[in-house]
């Protein structure tokens, strides 16, 4: 998280950046209930800044200089997926801002569909390696219909 903030006129208040990386329409239906679910349990504290990116896009180089600009500096980044493997496009977005990342702490959360049983799939050991080099949290979940 980052420190507080102390605004003339506002009460001061925790704000978390959160990016969230999807590949197709499932992947960002699980997100946004994931989402919708921490804005209200926390109730805006913290309040979360939620910044969408859809993997294919990642590929246009203006779109992927400004995600990688966010994921830089967010506090939470989750990487919801309906496939086992990275996705070259996704890895060449990466190496642009991870170097950026080291010291800033925060967590990688990966939400893979895959089912309870299933050993990781590759692309959640990639994102396990991802959040080790960026000194992150890893945080790994399974979907709750698979458990």
């Amino acid at each position: 998280m980052k420190e507080m903030e102390l605004q003339p006129g506002r009460a001061s208040s925790e704000q978390c950046q959160m990016a969230i990386v999807y590949d197709d329409e499932s992947a960002r239906e699980r997100a946004m209930h994931l989402c919708d679910r921490l804005a209200t349990q926390f109730r805006k504290d913290p309040q979360f800044d939620f910044s969408w990116w859809n993997i294919r896009y990642l590929k246009d180089p203006q779109v992927s200089e400004l995600a990688a600009q966010v994921a830089a500096r967010a506090d939470l980044l989750l990487f919801s997926s309906s496939r086992a493997e990275p996705p070259a496009e996704l890895k060449k977005w990466i190496k642009a801002w991870l170097p950026r990342r080291r010291g800033h702490g925060g967590a990688l959360v990966t939400w893979v569909n895959r089912s309870a049983e299933a050993v990781a799939t590759q692309l959640e050991l990639y994102l396990k390696d991802v959040a080790q080099e960026g000194e992150m949290d890893y945080l790994p979940l399974i979907d709750p219909a698979a458990a």
